[in-house]
């Protein structure tokens, strides 16, 4: 499964995930890596870190959970 998604648009991030774990039959990893970090050491540029990569991460786990707790070895991978 291909596909793109806007991370920091919430509602269509769940549904990519939760659709993906639907066409794919269930989920067994699930390693959330995005990155928005410019480098930039301002206010502006920690929320857009904060907005890219940690909010996508939580969203992520509580979309990909239910799918992670029917498998025999579902998992958990986080990258920083």
């Amino acid at each position: 499964m291909g596909g793109a998604v806007d991370v920091t648009d919430a509602q269509a991030h769940s549904a990519w995930i939760a659709s993906a774990a639907d066409q794919l039959g269930g989920c067994d990893i699930f390693i959330p890596f995005t990155s928005a970090n410019s480098g930039v050491d301002d206010e502006d540029g920690w929320r857009a870190v904060f907005d890219a990569d940690t909010l996508p991460l939580m969203r992520g786990v509580q979309v990909a959970l239910p799918f992670l707790q029917k498998s025999d070895s579902g998992s958990i991978v986080t990258i920083s």
